[in-house]
Formats: structure tokens, sequence, C-alpha cells
């Protein structure tokens, strides 16, 4: 839902609230879960880090993305052949943005994971406290937030045509995005490593009444963004800071029995994470309003129609994973 607008055609007000407010947790809730997840082994109170097992877990996120980058290049050739700017732009941008800039869709969290892992890796091997970490991460995020969400500040203290604006919109054309790793990811990487640490607590009203009070925040941090004009993207809010976090402990702390379905669901989500920008890139297209469409349907169509090529693919691949063991394992 937060890339398929499936509200946008009758309700936009509505697509917005899900769109650039409740679906925003997802990212960084996924980056919270991988902190999490890579550094609760480790003895961070002792201030060690396995070095060997960071490295194996950068190889096997770096080879997931570039493989799946190898999934999605039919797209990018459609992408460079229909590029109104001519082929040669259209490859060096699609260069920038899977090396440097905001990579494609949803393929920017694997990137921005690989960044962020690295950066708070070197602040625990430097034995930098998280008071330290948070210092630093926390201002690289009011960085992101600054050029997304709060992008209107900018236009406010450097006025079109000044020479901090063609500073700005140069290092924009270059960097893209401030939404990666470094800016964004860091902060929520380091909070899952800082949850790592932390025991597992039960579940409390305190804990659910935080999270939803952040939510609350959340919603009227994006419509205020909105309503004075200020946000070019809603990627980043400072809301999505607690949000995350109390999302992240009520998940952690559901005491759910251990079944053979866990494993399933784990494949299945990390599979309909990957490929739904594969179907979101052609039924856009067939059922939309452009040129190649061959019959309209409502935004909210498209997203079933995603959200049910995208399970169906999940499970034939998983299938097929388990029972020839080809080169599809390597997008798992």
């Amino acid at each position: 839902m937060l890339h398929s607008f499936a509200a946008k055609d009758g309700h936009p007000l509505l697509d917005f609230e899900i769109s650039q407010c409740f679906t925003r947790i997802a990212v960084p809730f996924f980056f919270i879960t991988s902190g999490f997840l890579l550094f609760r082994k480790m003895a961070l109170a002792q201030g060690k880090i396995r070095t060997g097992r960071i490295v194996r877990y950068l190889l096997h996120i770096f080879r997931l993305y570039w493989t799946w980058l190898i999934v999605y290049l039919p797209i990018f050739i459609i992408m460079i052949i229909h590029d109104n700017k001519g082929v040669i732009l259209a490859i060096l941008r699609l260069f920038r943005d899977l090396t440097v800039g905001g990579s494609f869709w949803q393929l920017w969290y694997l990137k921005g994971l690989i960044a962020a892992v690295i950066i708070i890796s070197l602040f625990l091997w430097m034995r930098f406290n998280f008071k330290k970490i948070f210092i630093i991460t926390g201002f690289l995020y009011c960085i992101a937030c600054l050029g997304t969400s709060y992008y209107g500040l900018f236009s406010y203290c450097f006025p079109e045509g000044s020479r901090g604006w063609e500073m700005i919109h140069l290092l924009a054309k270059v960097y893209v995005t401030p939404r990666d790793g470094i800016c964004f990811g860091a902060l929520f990487v380091a909070i899952g490593a800082y949850c790592a640490k932390q025991s597992d607590q039960n579940i409390t009203a305190g804990l659910i009444l935080k999270f939803m009070v952040s939510m609350i925040l959340l919603i009227g941090e994006a419509n205020f963004t909105r309503y004075f004009h200020l946000f070019v993207s809603g990627d980043c809010y400072f809301s999505l800071i607690p949000a995350g976090y109390y999302a992240f402990n009520i998940a952690r702390n559901l005491q759910l029995r251990d079944k053979p379905v866990y494993t399933y669901l784990r494949k299945q989500s990390m599979y309909i994470f990957c490929i739904h920008g594969w179907w979101l890139f052609f039924i856009s297209r067939i059922f939309g309003n452009g040129k190649y469409s061959i019959y309209f349907l409502p935004d909210v169509c498209h997203f079933l129609i995603i959200l049910f090529l995208s399970i169906v693919c999940s499970h034939v691949l998983i299938k097929m994973n388990n029972q020839y063991k080809t080169v599809l394992r390597y997008l798992d």
C-alpha cells in the first residue's frame, strides 16, 4: 500500500493518510528489525562485535540487492528506451540511482541497509556509546527530514536563484535524496542494536498507549507538512522515531508459539517485498490512463491485483526453491 496509492482516485485525502502516514512506519520497522536481528547475538554491553558475522551479513545483503536488480533488468531497459531525454542520459541516471541515489522503489532498503550497518558497526567497533551514536545519527536524520518532509524550509531560507538554492539543487542532482542508509537508515539500525542490548519485556497498556500517541503525532506531523506545503516527499518524519521504536517493541514481545508456518511466512514476506515492484510497474501501465493502457481500472484494483500476483509469485518461488535448489536460492 506504500507504493500503490490504493485510494488516490476517489479519496486523495484518505490516500495521503494511508500512503504518507500509516504505512510510513514500515521502513523504520524494517531497519530497526534488521539491526536487532544482526546485533542481538553479540555482547554489545561489553563492547564486543563479531566482525565475521557482520561481513557475512553485508555480503549476503549485497548479493541479494544485485540479484534482484538483475530481475528488474527488463524494466530498466523499458524505462531507458522510453525516456524522453534520450538513452545516454537515461543510462547515466539509472547508474546514479542504483549506486549513489535512491535506487529503484523498494530495493533502496537493501542498499540503505548495507550503508547503515557499515556505519553503526564502525561506531560500535570504535567503542562509541549509544548516546554518541544517537547524537550523530540523529543529526543525519535531521538532514533527511529537511531534504524531504521539511524541504520547504530550504526554499524559505534560500530563495530560488540564490547561491544556496543553486548549491542545494546541484547536490540533489548527484545525491538524489537524503532518504538513504546514511541519513535515514543509520538511526533506525542503531535503535535496533540498542534494543538488542535490552531484555525482553511484557506488552503493557503503557507501551501500547505510547505507540498510539506516537502514531497520532505522526499523523499530525504529516498533515502539518502537507498543509504548509513543506514536503517534496513524505519519507522522513520526526515522529517516525518513537512510532518505529514502540511498534518494534510490541512486535518483539509478542508471545507466539513456534510453528513451521512462520518460516514460510518469513520467506513469503521477503519475496513479496522484492517482487511487488515488478507487478506495480506493469499493472499501473496496463490498467492506468497512459497511452499503453488497454483498460482503465481504479487504483484500489491495481493494489488488489498487485497483491494477488505478488502472493502467487512468492508461493511459486518458495516451492521451486525448496524442490529444485536452483539459482533461485540467490533471491532469498
